[in-house]
């Protein structure tokens, strides 16, 4: 069943992960390892795993003092100082233009963990799993 699952993509040994050796061995024996990407790649078992959603990157501003009229989920981008600009460096930490007072030339951004200056807030898993959420299917809170 796992090689039938697996295909010949995905099919190794459970305990090395060797995909050469493996495969040779069972031809050799008669199983048969169709030629197939893996049964969970396949479009059919796309929603299951949620695989769409991997690739979607939520936009909040993390400023300490937030100062966007519209709230931490805003993001115009184009607009006067209200686009939400990511960490160059680790891609999580947002903040808008104006409350990072990034310089809009070159919208050069490191967040506080990275060793910027810029002070977050201090978020909980609830306010963090409510900012995804809201971003996600673009609700707007207040903040």
């Amino acid at each position: 069943r796992f090689a039938m699952t697996s295909g010949t993509q995905h099919f190794k040994c459970p305990n090395c992960n060797n995909q050469e050796e493996i495969t040779k061995e069972f031809k050799k024996n008669g199983v048969y390892i169709p030629y197939k990407d893996a049964e969970w790649e396949l479009p059919a078992s796309q929603s299951f795993y949620n695989w769409s959603s991997h690739s979607e990157q939520t936009k909040r501003c993390c400023a300490k003092d937030c100062v966007c009229e519209e709230g931490r989920n805003f993001n115009d981008v184009g607009g006067d100082g209200d686009e939400i600009i990511l960490c160059d460096l680790c891609g999580t930490n947002g903040v808008h233009i104006k409350c990072g007072k990034i310089d809009e030339d070159t919208l050069d951004y490191a967040c506080v963990d990275c060793g910027g200056e810029v002070a977050l807030e201090e978020r909980t898993i609830e306010s963090r799993n409510s900012s995804i959420a809201s971003s996600t299917f673009n609700l707007s809170l207040a903040s």
